[in-house]
């Protein structure tokens, strides 16, 4: 097992967000592209064009990982809308979300914008450690 000293500061989250990623990276996860962010948060992006039904079922591979429930929501922005599908939880100590858009479709230019909120849904889900 790897371990890693970090204070607890943006780098420090950051590095262990790292690690918590090259931990999911060995696990037989579905592809997902990945960001760390500045609060040392992991967010996972699934995107299969065409492929919805693969899309929802790497998302759901992923919360049965979490042990946690697919969350779904309406989303939109910049003339598109979609179903917004995440799985968040806990994971080493770092909070990850893993998402997906799927039934994307052009709307009318006044529909308005929604997003995850990274932190609250992990709060909602627990975690896994």
């Amino acid at each position: 097992m790897h371990t890693l000293q970090s204070e607890n500061s943006p780098r420090g989250r950051q590095m262990a967000a790292s690690l918590a990623l090259f931990h999911l990276l060995e696990q037989a996860l579905p592809d997902a592209e990945w960001a760390i962010t500045e609060h040392g948060h992991l967010s996972g992006h699934v995107s299969r064009p065409g492929d919805d039904a693969q899309a929802r079922a790497d998302v759901g591979d992923y919360a049965r990982f979490f042990n946690a429930h697919v969350q779904r929501s309406q989303g939109g922005e910049h003339g598109e809308e979609w179903v917004h599908l995440s799985a968040a939880s806990v994971y080493r100590g770092v909070a990850v979300a893993v998402w997906t858009h799927v039934d994307v479709r052009p709307v009318a230019p006044e529909s308005s914008a929604y997003g995850l909120d990274l932190a609250r849904a992990v709060r909602e889900a627990g975690g896994r450690s």
